[in-house]
């Protein structure tokens, strides 16, 4: 397989010292927001509350991982600055909002 010296100098960054991929995924919306909806007693979980909880899981899993997995949300800018610069960062592209098709 042939591989660009680029490509390989990332995925190097996401592996740990021993080569090993040890990413976390902290992407998950839903569910996240679901559950703070739920505890609040509201409708929509308030983005200051999604963004304290995926702060809090940056700051206490990317220590145990070689890269974290973020959305571009809430992740990203709430806990982008806890990460060390020498951890691998993958962005998730999808949205979380699901459009249902018009039966």
């Amino acid at each position: 397989m042939n591989i660009s010296a680029g490509k390989l100098w990332g995925l190097r960054r996401m592996a740990d010292e021993a080569g090993r991929f040890k990413m976390t995924a902290v992407d998950q919306r839903p569910p996240i927001k679901n559950l703070i909806a739920e505890r609040r007693g509201t409708a929509e979980a308030p983005y200051e509350d999604v963004c304290a909880v995926k702060a809090l899981l940056v700051q206490e899993l990317a220590p145990h991982s070689s890269a974290m997995l973020l959305d571009p949300h809430y992740a990203l800018p709430a806990g982008v600055m806890d990460l060390s610069p020498a951890k691998g960062l993958i962005l998730t592209l999808e949205d979380s909002v699901l459009e249902r098709p018009e039966t």
